[in-house]
C-alpha cells in the first residue's frame, strides 16, 4: 500500500497516461495547460498527452479554450461532476498519505457553494421539518424536498 501512495490518486487506478495528466489538472484546477505544458510536467511524450487529452476531452473534464488549431491550450471544466469528484479522491488520498483531513474542508467548501434555501417549519405534532429548496439543476443530486428531523 505505502508504494502507491505517491502514484495518481493513491495508486487507485494505476499509473497511466490519463492518470498523469488528470493528477497535473487536478492539482491547479484554475490554470490553463497547452500541450508542451502538459507534457513537461508529467513527463510523457506527445502521444501520449495527445491521447490523454482526447480521453479527457471526450468525458468533458476538460474543455479546449484554443482559437488556433495547432496550439491548443486546455481548461478545467469547472462544470463537470466527474472533475469535481476526482478532485475529492484527490484529497482522499492525500489524507490517506498525510494523515490529514483536507477532504473534509473540501466538502465543506463545495457545499457552501451550493445556493439552496433552508426553511425550518414545526409540524403539527411538534416535530421540526426541514424544507430545502434549490435551483433544479442542483436538486436532482441533492433530492430537494421536505425533511423530517429525527433527533
Amino acid at each position: 500500500m505505502a508504494e502507491n501512495l505517491e502514484r495518481p490518486f493513491g495508486g487507485l487506478f494505476g499509473d497511466t497516461a490519463e492518470l498523469r495528466v488528470l493528477q497535473e489538472i487536478v492539482a491547479d484546477p484554475y490554470s490553463d495547460y497547452s500541450h508542451q505544458e502538459l507534457m513537461q510536467l508529467t513527463g510523457l511524450s506527445d502521444p501520449s498527452v495527445r491521447k490523454a487529452v482526447s480521453v479527457l476531452l471526450e468525458h468533458g473534464i476538460i474543455d479546449n479554450i484554443s482559437k488556433v488549431k495547432r496550439r491548443p491550450t486546455y481548461r478545467p471544466n469547472h462544470g463537470s461532476r466527474k472533475l469535481t469528484a476526482l478532485t475529492f479522491l484527490t484529497y482522499a488520498a492525500l489524507d490517506d498519505r498525510a494523515g490529514t483531513d483536507s477532504m473534509d474542508e473540501a466538502v465543506r467548501h463545495y457545499c457552501s457553494l451550493l445556493p439552496a434555501t433552508i426553511k425550518l417549519k414545526t409540524l403539527a405534532d411538534d416535530a421540526n421539518s426541514v424544507d430545502l429548496r434549490m435551483p433544479a439543476e442542483n436538486a436532482s443530486t441533492l433530492g430537494e424536498g421536505s425533511y423530517r428531523m429525527i433527533a
